[in-house]
């Protein structure tokens, strides 16, 4: 038990140790959902997601995208789509650590 405790408050202190996000990326399933943000100044501020593995996806999602620079002509197939950042209704500044599997406490 002890060494849990240990492991959980060294956790909580390297958390606490890193300064706060602006913003977070949410993921599900491989995929940018959204970006979110506490920051007041940040909501609103357009992004862009470029996915360059298009298997699956159809023509018109496909935009090719400029490469080395804008000048080299090389170009790349991506799905593309450009959005903004909204308001958080998460509290991703203040993660906790998780907790052992199976009752492990090591």
């Amino acid at each position: 038990m002890r060494k849990y405790a240990e492991a959980k408050q060294a956790a909580i202190a390297a958390l606490a140790a890193h300064p706060v996000p602006k913003f977070a990326v949410i993921l599900e399933g491989g995929l940018v959902q959204c970006v979110v943000s506490n920051d007041p100044a940040l909501i609103g501020v357009q992004f862009a997601v470029i996915d360059y593995d298009t298997e699956g996806a159809d023509d018109d999602e496909i935009s090719r995208i400029p490469q080395g620079g804008a000048h080299t002509g090389e170009l790349a197939d991506a799905c593309y789509r450009v959005d903004e950042i909204t308001k958080a209704d998460i509290d991703y500044e203040n993660p906790e650590p998780n907790e052992p599997v199976g009752g492990e406490e090591g």
